[in-house]
């Protein structure tokens, strides 16, 4: 049986989307992800169809601000990879979050995974190795285009990256996270003409 996120205290988090990008979203992991999106009178809800996990989001004009992150029985953890992350990175948002997963393995701090991202970045101690599966999510969150490749993944086989120089590691991750929305906005532009 695959691992899964059991459930999450969530800290924290600071979150603003244009409410088309939910939609968007869902259009683009429909194949891989089956999401929804529901307005009601308590704001938008961005939810998983097979599981218990969702994102609660305020309308504000044309923008969305998350009130309510919920992840629970999220199979392999897809919910929170490809949708939270994906979001926080693409917009800059802030998480602050304990992941209880049923198995020992993922709970890298004994009884849970702390993840704590700061402006759209995976932050660590010491380790680069979840900045690395964060920028390998939207790597993988991308379409890349026909044949194209992805012009944002300098990684060339890196298994990890240097934790000398955090402060310039967190800005690099910063600056690619923009240039990879940038790219996906550009190949969805491209794509509709």
């Amino acid at each position: 049986m695959a691992p899964r996120i059991q459930f999450a205290e969530v800290l924290s988090f600071r979150l603003h989307v244009p409410i088309q990008a939910l939609e968007r979203l869902t259009h683009d992991l429909r194949n891989e992800l089956p999401l929804t999106v529901v307005e009601d009178t308590n704001g938008i809800k961005l939810s998983h169809e097979d599981a218990e996990s969702f994102l609660r989001f305020r309308p504000r004009a044309e923008d969305a601000v998350l009130v309510e992150v919920v992840l629970s029985n999220d199979e392999q953890g897809l919910f929170f990879q490809r949708v939270v992350q994906t979001l926080l990175a693409q917009y800059q948002g802030d998480l602050q979050a304990k992941l209880v997963w049923d198995t020992k393995e993922k709970n890298t701090q004994g009884t849970h995974a702390l993840v704590n991202v700061r402006r759209g970045v995976m932050q660590s101690s010491g380790s680069a190795r979840a900045t690395t599966a964060l920028r390998n999510t939207l790597v993988a969150a991308g379409d890349g285009g026909e044949g194209e490749g992805d012009p944002f993944d300098n990684r060339a086989g890196q298994e990890s990256l240097p934790s000398a120089d955090e402060d310039l590691l967190s800005e690099v991750e910063k600056l690619l996270a923009r240039g990879k929305a940038h790219w996906d906005e550009y190949q969805k532009l491209k794509g509709g003409k």
